[in-house]
């Protein structure tokens, strides 16, 4: 019997919160001596504890389907990848011999050669390989050979000439086939291909993904702005959903107001939707073009209130049911509803209406606005699939929980149609989204942010954390020129390695009056904690702080979302202007530019290894010398302050590490 060179992945749950994936491989040459190799892939971003562990489930699964196709972590990426197409091949030539018989492979290249010779080889090639992209549960495998498939493709090479490919490639594809009377047909379409674009991004709006969502949304305002008539008729006659409408809306808004008029009695609608959020940004175009807001419907409270309901079984995560937790109950509301578990015990506590009642009414409401079908495992399972096989390899709104928030939304509707609650008392609660985050300019990864890859193979030395100290921006203590002008008085960013052990570095920097760092807090800067961004100018002083960061519960994840910029109470005692064309920057009184923060992003930082480089991204508070002066005025001393974080998992232990450094300026 043939021994397994690996063992299993398992999730290892840190008391200190860091989660991640170990499995085990042989190594080369040295039977039954094995390596512990750690997979984060971004788990340890999600803080809520049934998220989180779903996640590593999830990840703990990638890994050992990923291990029984051939995944052999010592192989170089190119000999792997064939590795596992050859696997995942014979695979399903295994399961389609159970359902049909097959071709065989000199029958298929019989068949090849003939079409070739019918229509020509370069037609039908593309057409199999295009078939074979489309229907192939893993088409990236394919790629791979992209290069040697192509030149099939050409009218000019003989068929002995290619041959050889020919079969090779005959080989994967026929594992697949199915006989060529069951291949689709493809016509040419008399839809004109700005119609087509805005199909393609009509769809891609209901993409689970933020980035792409908000995306889409942005290029169709963007052809609303240039006058396209398919996509406002589209909108008028209201073929789409609120959700999809709002976003497109919203965008608009951002890009040029004047071309709402058109759509204000949508808008309207909006503003008494059944959805506290599409009411809630609906209201806020309509007063920025100085429309009336509409006054909903009153409604009476149903009945489920006045009742008394037990309480529900709920989730101990203390125990770490998983592997154990391997499932959610769709029919414990308690259970569904966990991630908002404070929110409505908020809205118990000013509404008098118990919790439990207030789970069973969310529950319903769920039912009633959302699909099913899309809230069980393994829907989120094979989601995260084709989002990966796809090369979306990014963060997404699992459909469960928002399903759960879209329920909630309409729970406050109800509660605020009644007279129950105001909604004045709850909106920057349950703001879920800061919609300005997606227009935030974002510039390339400027020359001072250094690379934390310190060979070719492996990433860092071993005893990279401990070398904290030696990090390039710790040392130093001068603040930075900004190349475009300015000094650079705080930033906030993170370095990502690609490699296996993740190393990362997380880097702060902050101009203070204070000589003592707080590092009982995740951050050094000053907090305005889930604040929109559209409010910034005018937010209260941060605890006498220079620089303040929006740290957040919205469902924006990453760096973006989490900006730093000087304290607005600050400014405004200096006698600063907002400057509304720049990000979160001011003016003086005679309208030159002091400060503003600038955002930068290199790669998609939620990508796991292995893959070659580093991801990072970050922002930079930059002043003017002018600004500089002021602020130093305002205090007996200025002092420069920094933090190095260092995390990387290695021989079985994750190592991390973090430094201070204070010095005057």
């Amino acid at each position: 019997m043939r021994t397994r060179q690996f063992k299993n992945a398992r999730i290892v749950r840190a008391a200190n919160g860091d989660w991640r994936v170990v499995y085990e491989y042989q190594i080369p040459g040295q039977t039954g001596k094995f390596r512990k190799f750690y997979v984060r892939d971004g788990i340890n971003y999600i803080h809520d504890p049934e998220e989180k562990e779903l996640a590593a489930q999830q990840l703990r699964e990638d890994i050992d389907y990923a291990l029984a196709f051939g995944f052999n972590p010592f192989l170089p990426q190119e000999i792997l990848c064939r590795q596992i197409t050859e696997q995942e091949s014979i695979l399903s030539l295994q399961n389609e011999q159970k359902k049909q018989k097959p071709w065989s492979i000199p029958l298929a290249a019989e068949k090849f050669l003939e079409y070739g010779r019918k229509c020509g080889l370069s037609e039908k090639a593309f057409e199999i390989f295009a078939h074979d992209i489309m229907n192939s549960d893993y088409p990236s495998s394919y790629l791979h050979d992209l290069d040697d498939i192509v030149p099939l493709f050409d009218q000019d090479k003989k068929q002995e000439e290619i041959w050889e490919e020919v079969y090779e490639y005959l080989k994967r594809l026929m594992a697949n086939s199915k006989p060529d009377i069951l291949l689709p047909m493809f016509y040419s379409s008399d839809i004109p291909i700005e119609e087509t674009l805005d199909n393609y991004l009509l769809h891609l709006q209901t993409c689970p993904i933020s980035i792409v969502k908000d995306q889409a949304s942005i290029l169709l305002a963007q052809h609303l702005v240039r006058n396209d008539q398919y996509l406002r008729s589209i909108l008028l006659d209201e073929k789409l959903n609120e959700y999809a409408s709002l976003e497109i809306f919203i965008a608009l808004h951002k890009l040029q107001p004047a071309q709402l008029t058109i759509f204000v009695p949508l808008i309207k609608k909006l503003a008494v939707s059944k959805d506290f959020e599409s009411r809630t940004h609906a209201t806020a175009i309509l007063r920025t073009v100085n429309e009336d807001i509409p006054t909903p419907t009153f409604v009476a409270l149903p009945e489920l209130y006045s009742l008394y309901i037990p309480d529900f079984k709920k989730i101990d995560f203390r125990k770490q049911k998983a592997p154990y937790f391997t499932h959610i109950d769709l029919n414990n509301p308690a259970e569904i509803f966990w991630p908002f578990r404070n929110q409505i015990g908020y809205l118990s506590e000013i509404s008098g209406i118990p919790e439990n009642n207030l789970f069973v009414r969310c529950h319903s409401l769920m039912k009633a606005t959302g699909n099913e079908s899309e809230w069980t495992i393994q829907y989120e399972k094979n989601l995260r699939y084709h989002l990966k096989e796809i090369g979306l390899d990014f963060t997404f709104y699992r459909p469960r929980i928002e399903a759960a928030a879209k329920a909630l939304m309409h729970l406050l509707t109800g509660l605020i149609d009644s007279g129950t609650i105001k909604s004045e008392n709850i909106i920057r609660m349950f703001t879920m989204k800061d919609v300005d985050v997606p227009f935030f300019p974002i510039i390339e990864k400027p020359p001072f942010i250094h690379a934390i890859q310190e060979r070719d193979y492996g990433g860092v030395h071993e005893d990279w954390v401990d070398r904290i100290e030696t990090s390039e921006r710790f040392g130093g203590q001068n603040l930075l020129v900004y190349p475009t002008g300015g000094n650079i008085i705080a930033e906030y960013y993170l370095v990502k390695s690609l490699d296996w052990g993740e190393a990362t570095e997380v880097y702060c920097s902050q101009i203070s009056f204070h000589e003592d760092i707080d590092d009982s807090e995740p951050y050094i800067f000053g907090s305005a904690f889930h604040q929109l961004s559209k409010d910034y100018h005018y937010l209260d002083d941060t605890d006498g702080s220079i620089i303040t960061i929006r740290d957040h519960l919205y469902v924006q994840s990453g760096l973006k979302a989490t900006w730093i910029a000087i304290n607005p109470g600050l400014a405004r005692f200096l006698g600063w202007i907002p400057n509304e064309d720049r990000l979160f920057a001011w003016n003086n009184h005679k309208g030159d530019l002091m400060v503003e923060s600038i955002y930068w992003s290199d790669g998609n930082v939620h990508l796991s290894p292995r893959h070659d480089g580093e991801v990072a991204e970050g922002w930079v508070v930059v002043a003017s010398e002018e600004a500089l002066k002021e602020i130093r005025s305002k205090g007996d001393e200025l002092y420069l302050q920094k933090s190095v974080l260092r995390t990387y998992a290695r021989d079985g232990n994750f190592e991390e590490k973090q430094v201070f450094s204070i010095s005057e300026i």
